[in-house]
C-alpha cells in the first residue's frame, strides 16, 4: 500500500504544478498583450494595407480615440522609450487629401528624408533637439496618394519624462511619448493635455498621418479625462500650431 499511496501523492503534486504552469502562463500572455509592441503582427489592419497599397507591410494605426458615443473619455496610446535608447517608428501620410484650406487645390507640401517629426515637451512647452530625437528617415513605400517613412528616435540618458509628437505638416493630438525605465511607472497626471477636445487651428497646408508600426517601444494605454482647457504651454502650442 505505501508504493501506490506515494503514486497517488505525486500524482496530485504533478497536477497542482501543471495547474500553476496554465496559470501562470495566462497572466504573463496578458501582461505582454498590455505591454506588448505596438505592431504586434497579430493586430495588422489589413483593410488599411489594402487602401494604401502596402500590401507587403504590417501596418497598425495608433490613434487616440474617445471610448464610446456616450463618454468623454479618451484612450490615449503612450509609446514608452527607455533612457538612453534607440527605438523606431513609421508614420503614413495621405497625400490627396492635402491642400489649401477651403480650396479643391492641391498643394503638395514636401516630404523628403530631411522633414521629420519634433517632440515637444509636455513639461516646458518646448520642442526637443537633444532629449528625444528623430533621425533617419527613410521612405520605404509611396505611391501618389499615400507615403511611408521610418525614423529613428532617440532618447538622451538625461530626457525628461513625457513628449508629445509634432508630425510634419499635422496638426492636433498624437500618441505621447514616455521616457520612462519601465512602463509601469506612468505618471498619469503628467498625460491630462492627451484629452483636449477643443477647438484646434490648423494651417494652410495639412497632411493627415498615422504612426502604423514601432520597434523597441512598449505601448500602454492609457484613459484620459475630455477637457476643454489646455492645461499646461505644450498643450497651447499644438492647438495653435497652425499659425
Amino acid at each position: 500500500m505505501r508504493p501506490h499511496s506515494n503514486v497517488s501523492a505525486i500524482s496530485r503534486i504533478v497536477a497542482i504544478c501543471i495547474i500553476l504552469i496554465v496559470a501562470l502562463t495566462a497572466v504573463l500572455s496578458t501582461y505582454f498583450i498590455f505591454e506588448g509592441s505596438a505592431n504586434s503582427p497579430s493586430r495588422c489592419d489589413e483593410q488599411l494595407s489594402k487602401a494604401t497599397g502596402a500590401t507587403n507591410f504590417c501596418l497598425n494605426p495608433l490613434t487616440i480615440e474617445i471610448l464610446a458615443s456616450n463618454s468623454s473619455d479618451y484612450n490615449v496610446p503612450v509609446l514608452v522609450i527607455r533612457p538612453g535608447t534607440t527605438a523606431q517608428m513609421s508614420i503614413l501620410y495621405h497625400l490627396a487629401v492635402n491642400g489649401i484650406s477651403g480650396s479643391s487645390t492641391h498643394v503638395r507640401p514636401n516630404l523628403t528624408s530631411t522633414t521629420v517629426p519634433y517632440a515637444l515637451s509636455a513639461d516646458s512647452g518646448r520642442i526637443s533637439n537633444n532629449e528625444v530625437k528623430f533621425e533617419n528617415a527613410t521612405m520605404v513605400f509611396q505611391n501618389e496618394t499615400w507615403v511611408l517613412f521610418s525614423y529613428n528616435v532617440k532618447a538622451s540618458s538625461n530626457s525628461s519624462r513625457y513628449y508629445a509628437i509634432l508630425p510634419p505638416f499635422y496638426y492636433g493630438f498624437y500618441p505621447a511619448i514616455a521616457v520612462e525605465p519601465s512602463s509601469g511607472n506612468l505618471n498619469y497626471s503628467e498625460l491630462t493635455m492627451w484629452g483636449f477636445d477643443g477647438i484646434i487651428e490648423s494651417g494652410e497646408f495639412v497632411i493627415p498621418s498615422t504612426i502604423v508600426a514601432t520597434s523597441n517601444l512598449n505601448l500602454v494605454n492609457v484613459t484620459v479625462p475630455g477637457t476643454t482647457i489646455c492645461p499646461n504651454a505644450a498643450c497651447s502650442v499644438i492647438i495653435h500650431r497652425g499659425y
